[in-house]
């Protein structure tokens, strides 16, 4: 709709601006003079004259002398449009108004080119299809498989310390201390053995 509304407004000021009879006549290239002053997030003129020469026929057209002022308020742009034409007449000083400067500037552009170009058209705007370069190549599903690495088990640099070797010799060669308990629980030395009373008993503890 909001695209509509340009088309609309642009053949307004189109029929204001248009002046029946002999101009100034030039290459469709060259038909345009423009002075583009807007806020630095627009288009540049470069940008907008290249707009125009998409909309126009080529052939000889009359000269056309525009002067274009954007300036945002609060949330939306506008445009300030002054057309001369190359016989010294001038239209109406006409406003546009646009969501963002760059469907302004579309706007824009139409009007200029409608003013130098009656029948001139908007080009068709397409989405843009990614080509086959642009489209990214999916990582590849066939996994790496490392080789297995079996290691040996590490081998113990010195035997395990062997239990050390009981000592040679009788076992009676060392000396038992063996003491004797009488049945009260008192330890007797044996240098008192001959003193015990018949009726105790001896025990012997390691």
């Amino acid at each position: 709709m909001a695209r509509w509304r340009f088309v609309c407004i642009a053949h307004a000021i189109v029929g204001a601006a248009l002046v029946v009879g002999s101009a100034p006549r030039s290459r469709a290239d060259d038909a345009l003079e423009l002075v583009w002053t807007a806020p630095a997030e627009c288009p540049d003129v470069e940008a907008v004259r290249a707009s125009v020469r998409q909309m126009v026929r080529s052939g000889e057209r009359p000269k056309l002398a525009a002067r274009v002022s954007v300036h945002k308020e609060a949330s939306s742009y506008h445009a300030e449009v002054s057309l001369e034409r190359g016989d010294g007449s001038s239209g109406n000083v006409r406003s546009l108004e646009g969501g963002t400067c760059a469907e302004l500037t579309d706007a824009v552009a139409l009007v200029l080119a409608l003013t130098i170009d009656p029948t001139a058209a908007a080009p068709a705007r397409t989405a843009a299809v990614p080509t086959a370069s642009a489209v990214p190549t999916p990582p590849s599903t066939t996994a790496t498989v490392a080789p297995a690495v079996t290691t040996a088990p590490a081998v113990a640099s010195s035997a395990a310390p062997r239990a050390s070797a009981a000592p040679t010799g009788s076992v009676y060669d060392a000396p038992v201390p063996v003491h004797l308990a009488t049945s009260a629980g008192a330890f007797l030395d044996s240098s008192m053995l001959p003193s015990l009373a018949a009726g105790a008993r001896v025990g012997v503890q390691g």
